[in-house]
Parts: C-alpha cells; sequence; structure tokens
C-alpha cells in the first residue's frame, strides 16, 4: 500500500465506518491483466494464488453479510 492509498482508505472509514467490508482488494498486475483481455479473475488467475484468494475472501464476506 502507498501513503496515498492508506490515507484514502482511513477517510473512507471514517465516512462508512463498519458498513465497509474488512477484505481489502490491493490492485495487482493480474487484476490488470484479467481486465486488459476481459477475462474474470477466477479464469485467468491461477487457483493458488493471492489475487484469486482475495476475490473468494470477499465473497465469503459479503454472502455471510447478506444472510
Amino acid at each position: 500500500a502507498t501513503k496515498v492509498s492508506d490515507y484514502f482508505s482511513k477517510q473512507v472509514y471514517k465516512i462508512f465506518g463498519k458498513k465497509m467490508f474488512s477484505t481489502v482488494i490491493h490492485a495487482t498486475v493480474k487484476y490488470m491483466e484479467a481486465t486488459s483481455l476481459g477475462m474474470p479473475i477466477d479464469l485467468y488467475a491461477a487457483e493458488n494464488s493471492e489475487a484469486l484468494k482475495v476475490y473468494k475472501d470477499i465473497k465469503t464476506e459479503l454472502l455471510t453479510k447478506l444472510s
């Protein structure tokens, strides 16, 4: 993370607080590559990649909050 992204995250948290997800998706080369190819990350990234793990984590968190 950069100083700018840390600052931005803190400001967003001040506004939205507990409404935010705890999982953080950082910009990575894998996400940019998948996007540029028009592919979802689960088809582009290796099964054991950190990029895919984070998306699975956010999916789990979302489903937990909705139930």
